[in-house]
């Protein structure tokens, strides 16, 4: 499954979300800055944590920072669940 993501700029937090009915310029208008923002897929193969960032946000006019984005999206889900 392909999910939107946004990283907010001030906390280095991930917010991932459905692609649709969402756009990033609706989930980040009230959240402050955005340090980058794309798509990612997400999924566990032999057990192991695998992550894919890309693309951009059309609507925020961001683009994605694959490598840093895949740290902060996994450092996030290993330390919160």
């Amino acid at each position: 499954m392909i999910l939107k993501y946004i990283i907010l700029e001030n906390q280095n937090t991930p917010i991932l979300f459905p692609r649709e009915p969402f756009s990033h310029f609706e989930i980040a208008k009230n959240l402050g800055g955005v340090k980058s923002a794309g798509f990612c897929i997400i999924h566990f193969t032999e057990g192991k944590l695998k992550i894919k960032c890309f693309g951009d946000s059309s609507t925020l006019k961001i683009k994605s920072n694959p490598k840093e984005d895949i740290e902060i999206i996994k450092n996030f889900i290993i330390n919160k669940y």
